[in-house]
């Protein structure tokens, strides 16, 4: 698959992303969905920071997931995290390009070598495993009347 098909599927599952961000109140994003859960702008956060390690891992040529690298130092204000994300894509797309040829180009995930294809399509899977977990809890906080985007009948919802 070619690296601009890649990207515009990751343009569309990080847009989907972005309008739930949009349509949150404070209260939504600060709620707790159940023991040993982040609350959502935490989750907002975290795909953000794994985007990072992403982009770090196509300049650096190795996978090394952690926090102690990330830029993000705002709270549960939904207009930081849209911000951020933003920052984040930025980051993502500038990284490709130094890339040069990506015919030979890998990158270490832990051991494993795999092409900057398969990279991003692993970035995307990820937004999405959390697009999953946002669905049902939102579904679970249907008393905090948030509904989601017209975007995301794309998932039936």
């Amino acid at each position: 698959m070619k690296i601009d098909t890649i990207l515009k599927e990751w343009q569309f599952v990080r847009q989907l992303s972005l309008d739930l961000l949009a349509d949150q109140t404070e209260e939504s994003l600060i709620e707790i969905p159940g023991p040993n859960m982040g609350a959502l702008w935490k989750q907002f956060r975290h795909v953000g920071r794994v985007e990072e390690d992403y982009s770090e891992a196509i300049v650096n040529g190795k996978v090394e997931f952690s926090a102690n690298h990330t830029s993000y130092s705002g709270g549960p204000d939904k207009e930081s995290l849209r911000a951020y994300l933003l920052e984040c894509d930025q980051k993502l797309l500038e990284a490709i390009p130094e890339t040069g040829d990506i015919s030979n180009f890998t990158i270490d995930w832990f051991g494993d070598s795999v092409g900057l294809d398969l990279h991003l399509v692993r970035l995307i899977s990820h937004e999405t495993l959390h697009h999953g977990q946002w669905i049902q809890f939102v579904k679970s906080k249907q008393s905090l009347d948030v509904v989601f985007p017209k975007s995301w009948e794309a998932w039936g919802v």
